[in-house]
């Protein structure tokens, strides 16, 4: 079974945080705290995080872990208020900043995340990117 994505970012968020005072990260200690997300006990959701949603602008702005946090506690507090609606997986959601969300699922969004990261998207075949990263991801756990 799949873990769900909110959990799987709160456990992400928290593995992170040992590594905050790092101004680079080896391409290893990602892939691990990545891997290791899928299993580790996440943080606990906070309600203030909602009140201290970060606009796009805001992210930009920030760098490194402070950035990274910001971005990932957007995320959770969108993903949370989708299951408080009722969303459903599969569907194209924007939340309060406009962001389009497709890639709820774990794997997805891992999969989305990697095409991402290392510059296979191609807009004129969104399909293409995912072949590419999906055994990269499939390799995690």
């Amino acid at each position: 079974k799949e873990r769900p994505l909110e959990d799987y970012l709160r456990a992400l968020w928290k593995l992170a945080h040992n590594f905050q005072g790092e101004a680079v990260l080896s391409f290893e200690t990602v892939v691990g705290m990545f891997e290791e997300a899928l299993t580790a006990e996440p943080l606990p959701f906070d309600e203030a995080w909602r009140e201290s949603y970060s606009s796009d602008e805001e992210i930009e702005r920030l760098t490194g872990y402070l950035q990274f946090q910001a971005l990932l506690q957007n995320q959770i507090v969108d993903l949370r208020g989708f299951a408080e609606t009722g969303g459903v997986l599969f569907e194209l959601y924007d939340t309060r900043d406009c962001k389009d969300w497709e890639n709820v699922l774990t794997f997805a969004y891992l999969t989305r995340g990697a095409s991402g990261k290392f510059d296979y998207w191609n807009y004129t075949n969104e399909l293409a990117p995912l072949s590419q990263t999906r055994s990269l991801v499939e390799g995690l756990g």
